[in-house]
């Protein structure tokens, strides 16, 4: 992607960070985001509420640099990660992504999505689904300064990670 970040750019840009989570083309999912790039996924309230400030309430998943997430693929590479091994089998699907211009020229995406998950041990099929709230810049043809993710069904029956949600 090469000149200014526009809706239709955004718009492509999310739905191909989700292919890039689905085909497990993890160096394109990283190159994705900026380097100072926040991955958040609030935790809820008593009364239902996403928590606002990761830094003092709880969160599901918080990596607040894009290394942070590289080191989270070399686990999920590595085979190593005990609670991802075997991965779960993804299909991310989106709704329509609403773009809205945001503060410094950045653009605000909010879109719908359902990710169908498939446990090979259990042999089970899963699903999470709720918005995505995007952040993204154009630094180098349209890169993700936030990715926040609010969960609807925040039970979580098997394990929840950066690629299957």
């Amino acid at each position: 992607m090469t000149g200014a970040l526009d809706p239709a750019r955004a718009r492509e840009l999310v739905a191909r960070e989700a292919a890039c989570l689905d085909e497990r083309r993890w160096d394109d999912w990283l190159a994705m985001y900026e380097e100072d790039a926040c991955f958040w996924v609030p935790a809820r309230t008593a009364q239902g509420e996403p928590t606002a400030d990761p830094e003092r309430e709880l969160s599901l998943i918080y990596y607040t640099k894009r290394a942070r997430l590289a080191e989270r693929v070399q686990r999920l590479r590595s085979g190593k990660s005990l609670a991802s091994a075997p991965l779960l089998r993804t299909v991310h699907l989106l709704g329509p992504v609403a773009v809205e211009p945001g503060e410094g020229g950045t653009l605000l995406c909010r879109t719908p999505f359902h990710v169908d998950l498939y446990d090979p041990r259990t042999q089970k099929a899963h699903a999470y689904f709720g918005h995505y709230h995007h952040t993204l810049v154009d630094i180098g043809g349209g890169l993700i300064r936030l990715k926040k993710i609010l969960l609807a069904n925040d039970r979580l029956e098997i394990v929840l990670d950066v690629y299957s949600i």
